[in-house]
């Protein structure tokens, strides 16, 4: 969950279903097992502000959400998708050849205020039986801790 300086509140899940009620073009559920979603109410959660989907065809979760002082949000969580929703210029935007579709990978993706996708990127691959993400946004700078695979290509720098 993640509250804006309106007190505007988002929150994050996933969803075998497509019955969100979607607000953001190109935010509708694309199938697979699941696919992540993300919901904004305002402050009293008398109004649902936007919603969207976020994902691909396989099974795509969200794990946590941040937000910054701007009203972008931050949505890290994994995906089994091999052609989950990477965003031109991103760090990694596709899998590599041979990827084993029963495997989750992490993905994180910004988005704005109004839910609309800003970037998005695989993480890289995530232990099947241990997966978790956490994300905060401090001093302008996006910070992920989680599991992953032995294999991860660089399992012990910090990012800024």
């Amino acid at each position: 969950m993640a509250i804006d300086s309106s007190d505007n509140v988002t929150i994050s899940g996933w969803s075998p279903h497509g019955n969100l009620p979607v607000t953001v073009a190109g935010g509708t559920f694309q199938g697979g097992t699941a696919d992540a979603y993300l919901a904004s109410f305002n402050s009293d959660f008398s109004a649902l502000l936007n919603a969207r989907y976020l994902g691909a065809g396989g099974n795509d979760v969200a794990r946590d959400l941040a937000s910054d002082s701007a009203g972008n949000l931050y949505l890290v969580g994994t995906t089994s998708s091999l052609d989950y929703p990477t965003t031109a210029g991103a760090w990694l935007t596709t899998l590599p050849a041979g990827t084993p579709t029963n495997t989750s990978y992490g993905t994180v993706a910004s988005l704005d205020s109004n839910l609309q996708l800003n970037a998005a990127t695989y993480l890289y691959r995530a232990l099947p039986y241990a997966v978790h993400f956490d994300v905060s946004v401090t001093g302008g700078e996006v910070l992920l801790a989680g599991s992953s695979s032995v294999d991860f290509p660089y399992p012990c720098l910090l990012y800024t």
